[in-house]
Order: C-alpha cells, then structure tokens, then sequence
C-alpha cells in the first residue's frame, strides 16, 4: 500500500501506525522535462518500498507537475530562480525563512536529491533525513561532500534510467518493472477551447536553448500536412519572443491558432486533448509522451539517446546531434502515429 494524496488522511481511521509509513523527501527543483524525467523514479520507488509518503521541493513554477503522481503527498515550492533577482529585497529573506521552517518541520527517513547540482544538494543538506546523492564521478557539480549517502550511476545512459537507478539504489531495491510514468492528471484540468472545432494538434517550435531550433519551412510544412487531415495546429510558446515566433509561423499554417501565454496547469489540460502534438526538445514535448499524447521530438543538437521521448509506445525520436530531421521524416511518423 502507497500512501498518497488522496489517502493520507485515512491513516488513523484504518489504525495504521504512523510510525510504519516511511517520509521520503524528492529534491528535484528543475526544469520542466528534466522533472518529467523522474516520475518512473517515483513509480517504482512506490511499487517496491510498501508505506510511502513522498513529499517534492522544486521551483515554484513548476509546482503543478508533481501533483501529476498520485503518490506525491505534498509538493514543498522552492523560489531559487526569483530570489537571486530580488536578493536584497526583505520580503525574500521572509520567504527563504518560511521555506526553510516547512522543509524542516518533518524528520524524513531519506532524502533523495536527483538534480545533482550545488542548489538542490544544499537543500538536501538542510532537510532533516538521510541525504542520498550521486557520487563525485557521476554528480554534474563536484558536491557529493553534501550527501550521507553517495552512489554510482553511470553518465552514458537515458536521463529516466539515472533518475531510476539512483533512487533504486538510495532505497535498497532492484529495478524490475517496466517503465511506468504513472500520471493521473488533476480532476479539475478542464480548460474548454471554444475556438476549437474538431481535433487539433499542439506544435512546440521555440526552446530556451536556440541551438536545439528546427527550420521555419518544415514547422510550416508539416502544420500544413496536419491541416490536410483534418488537425488544425495549435502553436505553443513559452514567452514573448517565443509568441511572436509563433504569429509569425501561424501566419503561413492554414487554419492554425496561436496560444496565448498560459501557466503550465492550462497547457496541461490543452495538452491532454491534443491528437498529437510535435515539438523540440523541450520539457512539454516529454510531458505530452508522459501523459500519454502521440508526440514527436525534433532533435538537432541534443542526443535523444540521453534525453529523447523514453519508455513510451508513442513517441517518436527524429533526428539528432547534427542530424535535422526532414519534413518527409516527419511526415511519416504523423502517419504512424495519428491512425
């Protein structure tokens, strides 16, 4: 049995003792797919360890993914990001207090910080519990020192393989499941898109990472194509610069529509109605594949092998580190997936 969001509070009227139900602590604080990565981690954590009750830092931003996982009892938002730019302001010292008296409040029997990096393992540091780490050879950031406990996770593998393999480790079990995200998307995710009529497909063509772009034509061409087939596209953007781009781009996509900037639990919800959806390498192409979405990634200067579309039936992986995906590549894999 898990103990999750939605049971917790049946403890004591079932009469287990609390003392059985073991308080894990999650340090992942970002990004949006590098978060997306670690929910296996947390299926299999909740399938081999009996009494769970896990709680999860991460950035405020990002404070919706988490509850995703039923077996998430409480997600703990942390504000790095928005207090180094506002470090001299009094009210940031006032939330770095109150963020330090939540996450100390309750003893966790182990602490398990996948980031990797000086941030997350100073959390880690200060949570009370058994901190658990990647070792110096492994760790992105030379602060393994931080960790009680330090492990061995081989760099040459899939991001969701080293998330898994650390936690297996830190608990003291084997990994012996299939990959399952384990996603259970919130009840109220019931954004109405009156401006949709019929299916639709959601492209993602912007990433904060320029280098990883594909080429203007193709995104045109192959909205185009999903038009042809009755899919009108939906195009995402993550900021201003990224909402003009994709003005731009709906100009020339027959029937297409521009998506206003919205927070992450909207692009959710759109996301969990979407046909298909292609996008870059970017964290809402991994969430789609996660929830379930026919999804294409586009890769051009990152390896899918590390950090593509993982453990899903229907993703497809295009292209690579100096390998731009064709149009009629991707034309092949819509007609895969969309059947």
């Amino acid at each position: 049995m898990s103990i999750n969001r939605h049971n917790a509070k049946k403890i004591n009227f079932i009469g287990l003792p609390l003392s059985t139900v073991k308080h894990i602590l999650f340090i992942k604080t970002s990004s949006l797919g590098d978060i997306v990565h670690n929910f296996p981690a947390i299926t299999d954590l909740t399938r081999n360890c009996g009494n769970m009750a896990i709680d999860w830092v991460v950035e405020e931003d990002y404070s919706s993914l988490p509850k995703l996982h039923p077996d998430v009892a409480k997600v703990i938002p942390v504000a790095i990001r928005r207090w180094r730019r506002q470090k001299t302001k009094r009210e940031t010292f006032r939330e770095i207090s109150n963020f330090l008296n939540i996450l100390r409040k309750k003893k966790y029997h182990t602490v398990i910080d996948t980031q990797g990096l000086l941030k997350s393992a100073l959390i880690s540091m200060l949570a009370r519990g058994s901190s658990c780490g990647m070792s110096l050879s492994t760790a992105r950031e030379p602060i393994s020192f931080f960790y009680q406990k330090k492990f061995s996770v081989h760099r040459n593998q899939h991001a969701v393989e080293r998330n898994r393999q650390l936690v297996a480790l830190a608990m003291g079990y084997k990994i012996s499941h299939k990959i399952n995200y384990g996603l259970q998307p919130f009840h109220n995710a019931t954004v109405t898109l009156d401006i949709v009529n019929g299916p639709y497909a959601v492209l993602l063509p912007s990433s904060s990472n320029k280098t990883k772009g594909w080429v203007d034509e193709y995104w045109i061409r192959s909205g185009n194509l999903l038009n042809s087939l009755g899919i009108r596209s939906m195009i995402a953007s993550g900021n201003l610069a990224e909402l003009e781009k994709a003005k731009e781009l709906s100009k020339n996509i027959r029937g297409s529509l521009v998506l206003d900037l919205s927070p992450l639990k909207t692009i959710t919800s759109i996301l969990l109605k979407t046909s298909i959806v292609i996008g870059l390498d970017t964290g809402l192409t991994h969430l789609a594949a996660a929830l379930g979405k026919p999804t294409i990634g586009i890769y051009s200067n990152t390896d899918p092998d590390r950090t593509g579309i993982y453990g899903v039936e229907h993703g497809l992986n295009l292209g690579g580190i100096g390998t731009i995906p064709s149009p009629e590549e991707v034309k092949l894999a819509i007609e895969k997936l969309i059947k």
